[in-house]
């Protein structure tokens, strides 16, 4: 098991429920905000979802690692953003990721949109996407140079590079699905 991320660009609002071929065949969406992570889909009522014109690309995925997997790229990526590491992240949060944990108590900054997020189920609309993608761009050097200061971590940039990719795709007035 782990996270799967689908990004989506031109969605038009479907109205009623989709036919189960559609559902079945991945090509629509569900948008539901979440009261844990309230804002995150601002740009899309809730509903179901289809990109307009779904055979020229306006959809795209990647499989972002195991829970784990994606976990530690998610603190390094606080890390990078400069989130300081929570020096009680193991006794309140159950985990040795203490610079997303110093993220989760944050109200904002680089990328807190996605480290403030579930690492499972959800989706992020076209506004946050868009201030995620200009986050990404901004930082993008300092990633590359990251990943090419430490052997071996070239997964991180890669990855770097596949959720800057989905949040561009994203701002164009679509989402990004976790699941």
């Amino acid at each position: 098991m782990g996270l799967d991320v689908s990004a989506w660009a031109r969605l038009v609002r479907i109205e009623g429920e989709p036919d189960d071929e559609m559902i079945g065949e991945g090509e629509v969406v569900r948008v539901h905000a979440s009261s844990e992570f309230p804002g995150r889909t601002i740009g899309l009522k809730d509903g179901w979802y289809r990109g307009e014109t779904l055979q020229f690309g306006d959809f795209w995925s990647f499989r972002a690692g195991s829970y784990s997997g994606y976990n530690t790229w998610r603190d390094q990526l606080a890390k990078l953003a400069g989130y300081a590491a929570h020096p009680n992240a193991q006794e309140l949060y159950g985990t040795t990721h203490a610079h997303a944990a110093t993220a989760w108590e944050a109200t904002g900054g680089p990328f807190w949109e996605l480290l403030h997020f579930s690492d499972c189920s959800g989706v992020i609309g076209p506004q946050v996407s868009a201030k995620l993608a200009r986050d990404f761009a901004a930082l993008d050097e300092r990633a590359k140079a990251a990943a090419d200061a430490e052997p071996g971590n070239g997964w991180f940039y890669r990855a770097y590079c596949d959720w800057r990719r989905a949040f561009d795709w994203a701002a164009q007035d679509g989402c990004v699905e976790f699941h």
